[in-house]
C-alpha cells in the first residue's frame, strides 16, 4: 500500500501535468488567436494602405488632370493670340499693298472691270455704284457706257478700293469692294489655316 506521500505525490503529478497540458492547450490557442488576430490586424491594416493609396491616386490624377487642362488652355490661348497677331500683320501688310496696287496702272482696268460686273446684276433696274474720293472721277467715266448706272457716289467705308452697288431703294447690295475680298479671304483663312499645334 502506497503510503500517504507517494499519494500525495502522484496526486501532484497529475495536477501538474493536467495543468501543463491546459498550458499548453491554453498557449496554442493564443498563439492562434494572435496568430489569428494579428492576420486579422495585418488585413485591416494592407486594406487601410489600399484605400488610402487608392485615395491618394485619385487626387493626384484629379489635380494633374486640372493642372494638364490649365497648362493647356493657357497655351491654347497664347497660342490664338500669336495666331491672331500674326494673321493681323498678315492683312495690314496685305492692305498696304493694296493701297500702293491702286496708284498704279494695272488698277484702272481692274476698277472697270469690276464696276461693269457689278453693273450686270442690275440689268432689270437701275444701279447706283459707291467708290472711295480717290475713284470717284474714273468712276463717273467708266460709268458713262454702262446703262444701268444711275449715278455714282463716293463713300467713306469704301478705303481700299473697288466698288459697291445697290438699287435706288438700297433692297439689293452687291459688293466687290477691296474690304469685302479681304475679309471673305481672311474668314477662310481662319477657318482653313491652323496655326495652333493644339487641336
Amino acid at each position: 500500500m502506497l503510503n500517504q506521500n507517494d499519494k500525495l505525490e502522484r496526486f501532484a503529478a497529475q495536477i501538474n501535468r493536467t495543468a501543463e497540458k491546459s498550458v499548453q492547450k491554453i498557449e496554442k490557442q493564443t498563439e492562434r488567436l494572435s496568430s489569428s488576430a494579428l492576420s486579422s490586424f495585418r488585413e485591416e491594416a494592407r486594406q487601410e494602405l489600399e484605400t488610402r493609396k487608392a485615395y491618394a491616386l485619385t487626387r493626384l490624377e484629379r489635380e494633374s488632370n486640372q493642372m494638364l487642362a490649365e497648362r493647356a488652355a493657357a497655351l491654347k490661348k497664347r497660342s490664338a493670340d500669336h495666331r491672331a497677331a500674326i494673321v493681323a500683320q498678315v492683312y495690314a501688310e496685305a492692305e498696304k499693298k493694296i493701297l500702293a496696287f491702286t496708284e498704279t496702272a494695272d488698277y484702272l482696268p481692274l476698277l472697270k472691270s469690276c464696276i461693269a460686273s457689278l453693273a450686270e446684276g442690275f440689268s432689270g433696274g437701275r444701279a447706283v455704284v459707291f467708290v472711295r474720293a480717290e475713284d470717284a472721277q474714273a468712276a463717273k467715266e467708266i460709268c458713262k457706257e454702262l446703262p444701268q448706272v444711275e449715278a455714282v457716289h463716293t463713300d467713306d467705308r469704301i478705303r481700299l478700293g473697288l466698288a459697291f452697288a445697290e438699287n435706288a431703294d438700297g433692297s439689293i447690295h452687291l459688293d466687290d469692294t477691296f474690304e469685302s475680298r479681304l475679309a471673305a479671304d481672311r474668314a477662310r483663312f481662319m477657318a482653313e489655316c491652323r496655326l495652333s499645334v493644339l487641336p
